[in-house]
C-alpha cells in the first residue's frame, strides 16, 4: 500500500494506482478517494502509476509511471516510467524513460 496526502489529509491506495487530483476531488485507479479545498500539495510515499493534478507542487518518494501538472513543482524520490509535464515549476526526479517539460523553472534528474 502507499499513502497519499493532499493537503494534510492522508489516504492509502494500492502500489502503483493511478492518482487524479483536480476540481476538488482525489481519484485512485477510477474512484473518488477523498475530496479537498484550497491550494493543493500532494505528497505519494511510495510508487505509483501515472499522477495528474491540475496545479499544485508534486512530491513522490518511490518511483512514477508519468507525472502532469499545470502549475507547481515536481520532486520524484526515484525514477520516472514516462514523462513530466509542468507548465510552470521545478522538476527535480531521477532517470526519466520519457521527456521532462516545463515552460518556466529548472529540471534536474539522472
Amino acid at each position: 500500500m502507499i499513502k497519499i496526502t493532499v493537503n494534510g489529509q492522508t489516504i492509502e491506495a494500492p502500489d502503483g494506482a493511478s492518482i487524479s487530483v483536480s476540481n476538488g476531488q482525489v481519484v485512485i485507479n477510477g474512484a473518488v478517494g477523498a475530496t479537498y479545498k484550497d491550494q493543493v500539495k500532494v505528497e505519494v510515499y511510495g510508487t505509483c502509476g501515472n499522477l495528474t493534478t491540475a496545479s499544485g507542487d508534486i512530491t513522490v518518494t518511490g518511483d512514477v509511471g508519468s507525472v502532469t501538472t499545470a502549475s507547481g513543482n515536481v520532486r520524484v524520490g526515484q525514477n520516472v516510467g514516462g514523462y513530466v509535464n509542468t507548465a510552470s515549476g521545478d522538476v527535480t526526479c531521477g532517470k526519466v524513460a520519457g521527456g521532462v517539460r516545463t515552460m518556466s523553472g529548472d529540471i534536474t534528474h539522472g
